[in-house]
């Protein structure tokens, strides 16, 4: 029999610039990720907080990596210190057969301002987790988007992970966004194997994002190419200003 993991995201915003960056209507700026730093389910993106703005998010995870259930949460506080460079910090506690805890900063830099017909936003960003031995990396990527039509936002990232040992691990991603109706995004991306994976992770899903910066996301995902089956994915945000 298939089983299914619940994955349930809460999403807290502290005082900063309306319209909350994670309701994020056409800025691409995204919420809290698998990874961390905020961007679609799983990747991040190059959307970074305007200056002066924090935000705090946490999520909780439980799901199947095969050999019994393991559950997780994660906390990210961020903020912006100009429009174009976002630092914050990440930490994960996470039990299945023992308890393992990371954390560490991250850090995200526009390179390029989104404008015009055809020039894109291009960020990069790096983000740690120190701890325990079996969750450490370290990651950098580079990302881009551009809002089409106000309609469309492809993303296109690289991201580089070093883990213990020496062991690293180059992918590549895709995603999208595509503003519906009522406040709704269809979200989903698709990222290369990792060298251990079985399968490529992706995911696809819908979000709400409100201009009064609440969101709910329902989803779809296979974190990380190895889970016995993919997770379905819930979230929750609200704007605590």
């Amino acid at each position: 029999m298939s089983r299914v993991s619940l994955t349930l995201l809460i999403l807290g915003f502290g005082s900063g610039l309306l319209p909350s960056p994670v309701a994020g209507e056409g800025t691409g700026v995204g919420i809290i990720t698998a990874e961390g730093p905020p961007g679609l389910f799983i990747n991040p993106t190059p959307g970074t907080l305007p200056e002066g703005t924090f935000t705090s998010q946490l999520c909780l995870a439980s799901f199947d990596p095969g050999g019994g259930t393991s559950s997780w949460w994660q906390a990210l506080a961020a903020y912006g210190v100009q429009d174009w460079l976002e630092i914050g910090g990440i930490v994960r506690d996470v039990v299945h057969d023992r308890e393992d805890v990371v954390g560490g900063p991250f850090a995200v830099g526009r390179l390029i301002e989104e404008g015009g017909a055809a020039r894109p936003n291009v960020s990069i960003g790096a983000y740690f987790r120190e701890g325990a031995d079996a969750m450490q990396q370290r990651s950098f990527f580079i990302a881009a988007s551009k809002l089409l039509d106000e309609v469309f936002r492809p993303v296109v990232g690289l991201r580089h992970v070093r883990r213990p040992d020496d062991e690293e691990d180059s992918v590549f991603y895709l995603g999208t966004e595509i503003a519906l109706p009522r406040h709704l995004y269809l979200v989903g991306e698709i990222q290369s194997k990792y060298e251990a994976s079985d399968e490529p992770p992706w995911s696809a899903g819908l979000q709400l994002r409100h201009p009064n910066g609440n969101a709910f996301s329902l989803g779809y995902t296979q974190f990380n190419g190895s889970l016995e089956d993919p997770a379905v994915y819930v979230g929750i945000g609200i704007n605590l200003d």
